[in-house]
This record gives C-alpha cells, sequence and structure tokens, in this order.
C-alpha cells in the first residue's frame, strides 16, 4: 500500500470527475466479470496483490500489477470514469458573460488537434466517444460558421482528452471547463465547482468591449456592429474580482496569499476595428524595437497589454492581478476570426496561452 501511494505521490496522479468534479486518490472500481463495485481495491488483510470477487474473479490491488486496466466509478455520484493512469491537468476559462469562453474552449481544443499536436509529434485521444463525437459536432460547426451555444449556467461545459508526449513520465489528462459568466454573479454556484480546489492554470478571457473608456473611442461606429461584437455587459473589474472572491470564500486561499499557479490573461476580439494593432504581436515586435530592454515577445506582450488596460482606467485590475498571481502572461486573439455569419471561422492565437500552461 505504501509503494501504490508513494507512486501516486510522485506521479501527481488523482482522479476527477468530470461530471460532479469530485477529486479522488482511489476511485470505485468494477469486476469486469460480474460489475460488482469494489470501493478499496488496495493492498490490505483481504489479499496485498489480489483481492478475490464474490464471483471469483482476482482483482490487482496496485498499479504495478495492472489495476489500472478496470472500469472506475466516482466515488460520489458513481459517474463511470475513463481515465486509466494519467497525470490530471485541470484549467478553467473564466471571465464574464459574453467575453467569447465558449468560442475560445472550442477553438483552442480545434487548433490543439488539428495544429499543435501534429507538429510537436504529440499523441491525443479523447476521453470517451461522447467527448470524441462532441468535438467533431463542434469543430463541423465552427467549419460552417455557426457560434456555439451558450453555456448552461449550472454546469460548465468540459472537455476531457489524454496528451501523451515523450517527455512526460505519464499521459496528461486535460480537463477544460467553461464556466457560464452569468454564474460570477452568483457566488453560492460558484462554490460547487469543485474543480477549483485542485486546479493547475487559468485562463481568464477579456471581452475589451466591455470596457467604458475602449467603447468611447469607437462608439461612432460600433452601432451596426453591435449585435455580432454582443459586448459583455460584466464589467471586467467584478469578474476577476468575483473569481478572487470565490477562491478565499470557498477554497481555502488567503486574502493575502498570492497564487502561483499560472493565469493566462486572454484579451480576445482584437479581429474587431484596428484592436490588433494596438494590442497584437505587431505592437509587442514594434515596442522591443523601440525599447531594446525588453528581450522577450511575452514581456513585450505583457506590457502593451498592461498599457493599454492603465490607459483604458484599468489600473486597478492590474493591481489585483499583480498582487494575486506570482505567475501571468497576457495574451490577445480572436476564437472567431471575424464577425460574419455562415463563414467558417477562422481563430487566431487561440493555442498561445494552452502552449504556455501545458
Amino acid at each position: 500500500m505504501g509503494i501504490d501511494k508513494l507512486y501516486r505521490l510522485w506521479r501527481r496522479t488523482f482522479i476527477a470527475c468530470p461530471l460532479c468534479y469530485h477529486k479522488t486518490d482511489i476511485p470505485h472500481y468494477l469486476c469486469p466479470s460480474c460489475q460488482r463495485v469494489h470501493t478499496r481495491l488496495l493492498p490490505s488483510s483481504y489479499g496485498i496483490f489480489n483481492h478475490r470477487c464474490l464471483c471469483g474473479n482476482q482483482l490487482p490491488t496496485t498499479f504495478l500489477n495492472g489495476r489500472n486496466r478496470f472500469p472506475t466509478l466516482c466515488p460520489k455520484c458513481h459517474h463511470e470514469i475513463n481515465t486509466k493512469q494519467a497525470t490530471p491537468l485541470c484549467i478553467p476559462i473564466v471571465g464574464g458573460p459574453s467575453v467569447g469562453k465558449t468560442c475560445f474552449l472550442f477553438a483552442a481544443v480545434k487548433g490543439l488537434v488539428e495544429e499543435i499536436v501534429p507538429q510537436k509529434g504529440w499523441q491525443i485521444r479523447f476521453l470517451d466517444e461522447p467527448n470524441k463525437m462532441f468535438y467533431r459536432q463542434m469543430s463541423e460547426r465552427f467549419s460552417q460558421g455557426i457560434l456555439p451555444a451558450k453555456t448552461p449556467e449550472l454546469m460548465p461545459i468540459t472537455f476531457n482528452f489524454v496528451l501523451k508526449n515523450s517527455r512526460w513520465a505519464t499521459e496528461k489528462m486535460v480537463y477544460f471547463y467553461d464556466v457560464a459568466g452569468e454564474v460570477f454573479q452568483q457566488s453560492e454556484i460558484l462554490g460547487t465547482h469543485k474543480f477549483y480546489e485542485y486546479f493547475h492554470g487559468l485562463i481568464f478571457i477579456i471581452d475589451p468591449f466591455s470596457i467604458p473608456e475602449l467603447m468611447t473611442t469607437y462608439q461612432s461606429c460600433f452601432k451596426q456592429y453591435a449585435k455580432m461584437i454582443k459586448p459583455s455587459d460584466m464589467m471586467l473589474d467584478d469578474a476577476f474580482d468575483m473569481m478572487i472572491l470565490n477562491l478565499e470564500k470557498n477554497y481555502q486561499v488567503k486574502p493575502e496569499q498570492t497564487i502561483k499557479k499560472p493565469c493566462a490573461i486572454v484579451i480576445n476580439k482584437i479581429d474587431v476595428f484596428d484592436l490588433q494593432t494596438q494590442l497584437g504581436e505587431k505592437a509587442a515586435q514594434a515596442l522591443m524595437q523601440q525599447n531594446k530592454q525588453i528581450l522577450t515577445l511575452p514581456e513585450a506582450m505583457n506590457k502593451v497589454c498592461k498599457d493599454h488596460l492603465r490607459a483604458w482606467g484599468l489600473g486597478h485590475f492590474i493591481r489585483n492581478l499583480e498582487n494575486k498571481f506570482a505567475n501571468y502572461q497576457f495574451f490577445t486573439c480572436s476564437a472567431l476570426g471575424h464577425y460574419q455569419d455562415g463563414k467558417a471561422f477562422q481563430s487566431q492565437g487561440v493555442t498561445e496561452p494552452l502552449i504556455w500552461l501545458l
């Protein structure tokens, strides 16, 4: 039992239920012969290396002799979890309503599957057939220029898939959680999202058109595009503050504590008007040419984005971000690439935050 526990600690393996978000080190196992549930399949007085099921089948009790081959159930909600022996990576995608979280999630997963995985020689497989079919349906909708449905308030959209890399000792089970923006106005619901207890990194999405100071710049030409752009009606400061309050209230993060887990701050919808020239990679490269003390593109991107946000009256947000997160990076993207109905979406900049977090 000690070896099994040490292995799980060493590999940082645990199981996170994609349905109820319950975290467990040892799930319930099903006997492949009779489907009986075994709640403590561990070395014990019933057997060091095997337990005998009532049907007579011998069940291994450790990872060394094949316990992870058997079907597993969540101990809390009894949902079947097909995770095997993978190290979880749990990444919530958060932000206010209508900032583009769902579009970002779908575009990022599509870019990961079709571009990043082949380029880097990784291997990917979806957790189960429903996840695979979900991805296929999403990919088809994107190719037809059809917007994804809005995230339900009570149940975040979850994407589960397994990544394998020759440099990793174990496979990575990736969990992306798309949390409805309306939930940030209802702290009692946020308290049920238990994945905040074990997240490995955050993606915080910003809709620049939720910033009043920026909106005044484009006020004269905005009306004709308002329905397509669909600006968020929640202030950026409010969404960020609610996320931090949730972590402090429900997940043992102290008010004075600095969170060491990485946070990708992603400014979406930069394909609209001239935001690309103000906030995109070209703006960061131009800054590097002007200021030789800035040596890297990520450093330049951070400065470009923070300078603009301060100019738009969001100095309070920048101060909170710097005080709360020890490791953050700004990114800019367009999850859709355009705002024309019926035309295939061509996302820009959506995979960079994932690569940084992974």
